[in-house]
């Protein structure tokens, strides 16, 4: 019975995880847009935590933002235009925008 229960556990758990990193995406996005500027290291951050939570940057949200940093560190240059674009994208995902 309590393998059962623990089964269950691990199954309620592994449906709240993609929750969880949208909602920290999300919060990241917001801090993000919040000053108006994104600096190379915040970019940089974003890619690889999207990397890291591929479950959220294969898809929606996270995928158009992926592929705009893939993108974007393509040529090993973040252009201006690139990151006003990215800016902009981001932005259309922060309700505080």
């Amino acid at each position: 019975m309590r393998e059962k229960l623990n089964a269950s556990m691990d199954g309620l758990l592994d449906i709240n995880r993609p929750r969880e990193a949208a909602a920290q995406l999300l919060t990241m996005v917001i801090d993000m847009v919040a000053d108006g500027d994104l600096d190379d290291l915040e970019i940089e951050f974003l890619r690889a935590w999207l990397e890291a939570h591929s479950d959220i940057g294969r898809t929606g949200p996270g995928a158009s933002i992926t592929r705009a940093i893939e993108h974007m560190l393509a040529d090993g240059h973040v252009s201006d235009l690139e990151r006003t674009y990215l800016m902009a994208s981001l932005q259309q995902l922060s309700p505080e925008s």
